[in-house]
């Protein structure tokens, strides 16, 4: 694989991976937020009924309790939760004082005396459509014990809204994320084709050199690392060139000597041999 494929996919894995793990530690951290306020407010609003309920229990009479508490926790339900909100209100024996959207059945009900306690918990309601849709909500349970007798008091808060929120925002954080990783990509497609142009042309020049262009020269002028290569490779290329044009130079005068030499030889055998013919004709002149 070339360097700009491993540059491109390196790089690109790295801020897929960084895109992804922002958007996860940040719709972690918001739904957290979200969840951990909606509790905070639960728990209030619970605190806030049970004081009333007690404050009313301890300002009526005994006989009066039934009725009082009931109109009582009407109206709280109403002023206090609102008509999203849920309360059920029990009494030691299981007996339901009151009860709105927050139905439970005795069995259902498990609070240790003097215990605070919550949890989220789902539904599936029916729309007006007829369409099944669930919900969430937080539960708070709690048990209380005024004029000898022990009480249980439940409230429900909806926070559907919350988790419709975290998913718009899942949603939208998805789309930036696509949108986002398409331009980086782009980006990152410019910058590693920038990066590789200049070892593109040293690789060209280094081709051109090994094919016997002793001549070529690298027009990197960059100054990172790769142009401190390309300078190293001229100087090199540059030294080569002289070594080879020195070889060459020694090929010649030892071509050059050899001629000379074999044309000086040749002339004083070129004598003896004349001479020696001469001899030889004078020789068979005299027989």
């Amino acid at each position: 694989m070339k360097f700009f494929y491993k540059m491109f996919l390196g790089m690109t894995v790295i801020l897929a991976v960084a895109l992804g793990m922002i958007e996860y530690v940040t719709l972690s951290y918001s739904l957290e937020h979200a969840v951990k306020r909606e509790q905070d407010s639960a728990l209030s609003q619970h605190q806030m009924i049970k004081y009333s309920i007690e404050t009313v229990i301890l300002n009526m009479k005994s006989e009066d309790v039934d009725k009082e508490l009931t109109d009582m926790m009407s109206q709280s339900a109403k002023s206090i939760v609102g008509d999203e909100g849920g309360m059920y209100l029990a009494d030691d024996d299981g007996k339901r004082i009151y009860a709105n959207s927050c139905n439970y059945e005795q069995k259902d009900i498990k609070v240790k005396d003097g215990t605070l306690t919550y949890s989220i918990v789902s539904k599936e309601n029916t729309k007006d459509t007829g369409e099944k849709q669930s919900s969430r909500y937080i539960h708070v349970k709690s048990s209380f014990k005024l004029n000898d007798n022990r009480y249980i008091l439940i409230t429900e808060s909806d926070i559907t809204p919350v988790f419709d929120e975290s998913k718009e925002l899942r949603y939208r954080c998805s789309v930036y994320y696509i949108v986002i990783l398409a331009v980086g990509m782009m980006v990152i497609l410019i910058l590693s084709w920038m990066i590789t142009k200049p070892l593109a042309g040293l690789t060209a020049t280094t081709k051109k050199f090994a094919d016997g262009d002793y001549t070529a020269r690298s027009d990197v002028k960059t100054k990172d690392e790769i142009g401190e290569l390309a300078r190293a490779f001229n100087e090199l290329a540059k030294n080569l060139e002289s070594k080879v044009y020195e070889l060459q130079m020694a090929a010649k005068k030892q071509e050059d000597f050899t001629a000379n030499f074999a044309h000086e030889l040749k002339t004083p055998m070129t004598s003896i041999i004349g001479y020696a013919d001469t001899l030889y004709q004078k020789k068979n002149v005299r027989g």
